[in-house]
């Protein structure tokens, strides 16, 4: 019909409009972010721990300094001589001649190395001689210092002062030695058989030092970046709002957009079934199936009305995966009528089965008659066509009071707060090349208690991924996803949970589970908020 194609028309305008608004802010949080990196936490201690160490240190810092920076100048030549002998022996064959320059370049290195190692021992026992009456802060802030100019092997070049003990590495014992004799070992947080200054405990550190700073130019560029950073969050945060707002009301569009294109087989008109009954609209929209952890997609494939019965007919596909049994198919037909409706679940094919049944793969339906709470519903499959009559009954359920619909709310808030807590594994962590597969043998054997990874970072947090709430009857539904493990095969490992709460109870209803690689294969994950609000199971 020419009016609802207008309709839609100007609603998918809006929905591209929507599309490159939301585009568009991301891109400018993107390069807030950015802008962050050089203006974050690691930054303003690097500021911090120059200016104070280079303060009550002065000539020991930049004579450390210099002999650091004779031996990096020393190393890059070997390494040239090296590379140099190399692309000689690639291009002209290797020779007595070349082989002994090779090895005498390789013996100079290891020389180099080791006279390095002397020196930095020795450096950090005249540190700890020198450091003797300063506070704990203030031998971290300097211990900062050196592990950044990568002259005492705390970190082994990471970010954040980090080592494994007890350990047989070299790098490893030495930065142990060093922690020990500087006295900051418990300045560090534990975490298995990891100690590591976090961001949090550098910005503590930063903050009980900053005030001893006598320099005023050095404190003068330290309130700059501090200045900076707060304003980048307060752009970020103020952007991020406009971005909720926009990628809410793209999301309400969308499914609007997907209602009315359900008309457009039948000969419906969307003005007349928004302007007579529009909780059809209302329960279409909840009737587009999410996929979870990714972009919304309606399962609706047709939708007829007859507006002057206020009477209504949906039909929806259905795949549910039931693990590595297969996938399950079938299309549920939806009878709407004066605001009550009730529905039937037609397979048409198992998980399991070889065939299809092809008449009940409907693809249309068509309202026969309307008499009082009957509707008579002609559903047509591939196969041919099939009488259907469908009772509606009244909504007899006791509706709550207003007092008790936000008591109930509040109930549920406080419900969910706790679940999400109950998934909380901030306490457990990972490789974080963990969330890639070909992990190029950064990640040791899963189970045995090892990994060989030098980028730690926490498990996801639990998050809140569809809930539903029906106030006016207290019954909730809440679907969680949550990191459960990983594997270095596979990538993260999730959980979905679905809890129903009312003011009685708390339960979990469904769950299932899912590795990256898993999702990335095809695996749906089919736990849907509106399938168990209504206690059935799909």
């Amino acid at each position: 019909m020419e009016a609802n194609q207008e309709i839609t028309k100007k609603l998918e305008s809006r929905v591209k409009e929507l599309n490159d608004g939301t585009r568009a802010m991301r891109k400018k949080i993107d390069e807030l972010d950015e802008q962050e990196k050089g203006r974050g936490i690691n930054k303003l201690t690097e500021l911090v721990a120059k200016s104070y160490t280079v303060q009550v240190m002065g000539d020991f810092v930049n004579k450390c300094a210099v002999e650091n920076e004779e031996f990096e100048k020393t190393y890059s030549s070997i390494e040239e001589e090296k590379k140099r002998i190399w692309e000689q022996n690639r291009e002209k064959g290797r020779s007595e001649e070349s082989e002994q320059q090779w090895h005498q370049a390789v013996e100079k290195e290891f020389k180099l190395y080791d006279s390095n190692k002397i020196l930095k021992n020795e450096r950090a026992k005249q540190l700890v001689s020198m450091l003797k009456d300063y506070s704990l802060e203030e031998k971290a802030m300097v211990a900062i210092h050196f592990n950044n100019k990568n002259f005492l092997n705390f970190s082994l070049n990471l970010e954040e002062l980090r080592y494994i003990w007890p350990s047989n590495g070299d790098a490893c014992v030495a930065a142990h030695n060093n922690v020990t004799r500087l006295g900051i070992e418990s300045i560090y947080s534990y975490s298995g058989r990891e100690r590591t200054v976090t961001g949090d405990k550098k910005a503590e550190l930063v903050s009980k030092v900053i005030g001893k700073i006598k320099d005023k130019a050095e404190l003068e560029q330290i309130e700059s970046v501090k200045k900076e950073r707060d304003d980048i969050e307060c752009k970020r945060k103020e952007l991020r709002e406009k971005l909720a707002k926009l990628e809410n009301e793209l999301e309400n569009e969308c499914l609007t957009l997907g209602a009315y294109k359900a008309f457009e087989t039948s000969n419906t008109s969307v003005e007349e079934v928004v302007g007579k009954m529009p909780g059809v609209i209302n329960l279409m929209r909840e009737y587009q199936s999410q996929k979870l952890g990714g972009c919304d997609t309606s399962n609706i494939c047709f939708a007829t009305a007859k507006p002057e019965e206020e009477t209504a007919v949906i039909l929806t596909n259905d795949m549910h995966y039931s693990g590595y049994g297969g996938c399950a198919y079938g299309v549920t037909c939806i009878v709407w009528k004066d605001g009550a409706k009730t529905q039937e679940y037609f397979e048409w094919m198992g998980s399991r089965d070889a065939e299809r049944n092809t008449l009940k793969n409907y693809k249309e339906a068509h309202i026969e008659s309307v008499e009082g709470n009957k509707v008579n519903v002609i559903l047509t499959a591939e196969a041919g066509k099939s009488e259907k009559i469908f009772f509606i009954k009244e909504d007899l359920e006791k509706k709550l009071s207003n007092e008790q619909q936000a008591k109930f709310e509040a109930i549920v808030k406080s419900e969910s707060e706790k679940i999400l807590d109950q998934y909380e594994n901030n306490k457990r962590a990972m490789p974080i090349d963990a969330t890639f597969r070909g992990l190029k043998g950064t990640m040791g054997i899963i189970g045995a208690g090892a990994n060989t990874s030098d980028k730690i970072i926490p498990y996801d947090k639990p998050e809140i991924i569809e809930q539903i709430i029906d106030k006016e009857h207290g019954k909730s539904v809440i679907v969680i996803k949550a990191q459960i493990d990983y594997c270095g095969a596979h990538g993260k490992q999730h959980g979905w949970y679905a809890y129903r709460i009312t003011a009685e109870k708390t339960e979990c209803i469904a769950s299932e589970t899912a590795y990256q690689s898993h999702l990335e294969r095809g695996k749906e994950i089919r736990i849907r908020a509106k399938d168990l609000m209504a206690g059935e199971k799909k």
